[in-house]
């Protein structure tokens, strides 16, 4: 059985496509002098999305992040640099950084490096100051210098931006990457700014993708419910306000919500109000948590923390390309929740405890504030990192059900997706009863896929009669698999294994 494709769909043969497509929409910045192949014409199309397959190319008309653009090279930023002499640093709010706010509002944002984790000691608008150990350019020789930082993960117009860090991994990891670029960052962070910038990537026929994630490192709520409605199928005849349906929004956490020194308590409440602030999240969507530093072998990129999203993406290249499983099986656990990146931590540490509060079973009677959503953790246990959760971020109800669970999410996605380039394949054909056996016989391989490979019990095609001219009506019935996520085993003492078995929930 082959593996799947896991940057786009084949096209390049006569028939219909089989296997899923695994492009990645990611929006950023575009570093200056960039964004033009060489006769000078845009990289971009008219809705300021450039399709990029490969590292070099990536590089060559957009960008690398690097971190030297940082507090590790102030030659670069001369204005944010003072001296000691000029101004002393008091415990509260240096007036050193009083100092640089101009500078920072003026267009640029850094991000804090310091001897310890790069975010976690910052949160979003706090400022520290690096010791530098060169010689600003254009000043005479001092002996102590200082850089201030401003904590964040958002850039400014013609800064970088972990848009950029993020693409370049995924084409590492073999996605195909549709960059989305932005000119300021009030195009995610404004509500109504970021529904109109992901609006464009609605048309099927225009983009093909799988998934849609914000480019920042901490969660963001009105981007992430941006790309939650853009991810989002509703059954309304007014275009603008239905989304896609075969894709999946990933989404990320507010990092302030697991601040260090806080309790495990607070910190899960802290999540869950944050989720459930997230109104258009909804089963096309899935939340992870925390960020995560990785050392990624790159002179750019050593030591690198990225969002929890980004590594549901690393470990599902792994689980779907190097060990070989089909998408409808789920991301997570101790052999497909790893990826190929060495973890050096978290922003903060869960381990399974805090996974069975978060990914709960059932609503609870007395919940507070609306109807809790899961998270999908990066836990730690015995030593090592893992992805820990298979949820969406659907509204959990009595129980659950398929649509709380991301590996159906995922094979849903590949079976609409087969579905709408069958449709395609077949339009203008005469609406015979010959049509629909040649329209099920495009979709029947991979439903056959799925079933062999777990990721259906069964399934049935149904044509349904209508009375609407040139209009074909069906059903495509499926019974799907979820991921288990508990084991209830007993262990009985008995006096000969021809005892009598008593009910599990009797055990111990």
């Amino acid at each position: 059985m082959p593996n799947v494709i896991i940057n786009e769909y084949d096209l390049s043969t006569t028939g219909i496509p089989v296997y899923a497509n695994f492009s990645v929409v990611v929006p950023g910045f575009v570093k200056d002098g960039k964004g033009k192949y060489d006769d000078d014409t845009s990289v971009f199309d008219e809705n300021g999305v450039y399709e990029c397959k490969t590292q070099a190319d990536f590089e060559a008309y957009i960008g690398k992040f690097n971190k030297e653009y940082g507090a590790a090279a102030p030659t670069l930023y001369t204005d944010a640099v003072w001296t000691r002499e000029q101004t002393e640093l008091s415990e509260d709010e240096p007036a050193l950084i009083k100092k640089a706010q101009n500078a920072f509002d003026a267009g640029t944002l850094y991000i804090a490096t310091e001897n310890t984790d790069p975010i976690g000691y910052l949160h979003d608008g706090q400022y520290a100051y690096t010791k530098a150990t060169e010689k600003p350019t254009g000043q005479e020789s001092i002996s102590e210098l200082y850089s201030i930082i401003k904590a964040g993960d958002e850039g400014r117009n013609g800064s970088v931006h972990y848009g950029n860090q993020i693409a370049y991994e995924l084409l590492g990891l073999g996605y195909t990457v549709l960059y989305k670029k932005l000119t300021d960052i009030s195009e995610l962070t404004d509500k109504d700014s970021a529904v109109a910038f992901f609006a464009p990537l609605k048309d099927k026929s225009i983009y093909s993708f799988r998934y849609v994630l914000t480019g920042l490192l901490s969660g963001n709520i009105n981007a992430n419910n941006a790309i939650s409605k853009l991810a989002t199928y509703e059954n309304n005849a007014d275009y603008t306000k239905s989304g896609r349906g075969d894709i999946i929004a990933l989404l990320d956490v507010d990092k302030n919500t697991y601040i260090s020194g806080a309790t495990a308590t607070t910190i899960i409440d802290n999540i869950n109000s944050f989720v459930n602030s997230c109104s258009d999240s909804d089963k096309f969507s899935a939340f992870f948590a925390p960020y995560v530093s990785l050392n990624i072998v790159d002179t750019a990129y050593n030591n690198t923390v990225l969002p929890g999203s980004f590594y549901y993406l690393a470990c599902a290249a792994n689980a779907f390309g190097n060990l070989g499983y089909n998408e409808w099986w789920p991301v997570a656990g101790y052999e497909r929740g790893v990826s190929k990146y060495t973890v050096l931590g978290t922003g903060y540490t869960f381990g399974e405890l805090a996974a069975d509060i978060l990914q709960p079973r059932h609503k609870p009677d007395t919940e507070q504030g609306g109807a809790k959503k899961a998270v999908n953790l990066i836990i730690k246990s015995h030593g090592s990192y893992y992805l820990y959760g298979n949820r969406t971020a659907n509204a959990l109800e009595a129980e659950l059900k398929f649509s709380d669970f991301l590996n159906i999410r995922q094979l849903l996605a590949t079976l609409k997706k087969q579905t709408y380039y069958a449709s395609k394949k077949f339009t203008f054909d005469p609406n015979s009863s010959l049509l629909w056996i040649k329209f099920c016989d495009a979709i029947e391989p991979v439903l056959k896929r799925m079933k062999a490979d777990e990721g259906v019990e069964d399934y049935k095609f149904v044509r349904i009669n209508t009375k609407v001219k040139a209009t074909m009506k069906g059903l495509i019935r499926i019974v799907p698999i979820e991921g288990v996520e508990d084991f209830k085993i007993g262990i009985n003492m008995e006096d000969s294994i021809k005892g009598v078995a008593v009910n599990i929930d009797e055990l111990e």
